[in-house]
């Protein structure tokens, strides 16, 4: 797994690489970025601000994003099949696929 730094993370997103999988991308600041359809599959996203970021058809299997920032991110039609979200922080704003109950995974609505 290859810890990668905000300012590797902001070239490969400016350059439109859609496989970032495999990374750590922990502590990091991506918040309002576009990463629609990025494959982030087994990323390790712990205590990353994603807020506002679209995340919409982004790849986020067996991705860890326990304790990140998720408020008013869109992750609708988001892959999230065996994701940890336990401690992930979200708001009403917060676009989750459709029929995922971000609470029965451990994420936590904040005000």
């Amino acid at each position: 797994m290859k810890k990668i730094l905000q300012a590797e993370i902001d070239r490969l997103i400016n350059q439109r690489i859609k496989d970032l999988s495999v990374l750590d991308l922990n502590r990091l600041d991506l918040s309002g970025l576009d990463l629609s359809g990025v494959d982030l599959s087994m990323v390790f996203l712990t205590h990353v601000n994603l807020s506002k970021t679209n995340l919409s058809y982004a790849n986020l299997s067996h991705a860890n994003l326990s304790h990140a920032n998720l408020s008013g991110a869109n992750m609708s039609h988001a892959n999230l099949k065996h994701a940890n979200l336990s401690k992930a922080r979200y708001d009403i704003n917060t676009i989750f696929p459709t029929g995922f109950d971000p609470q029965v995974v451990g994420a936590l609505l904040t005000p």
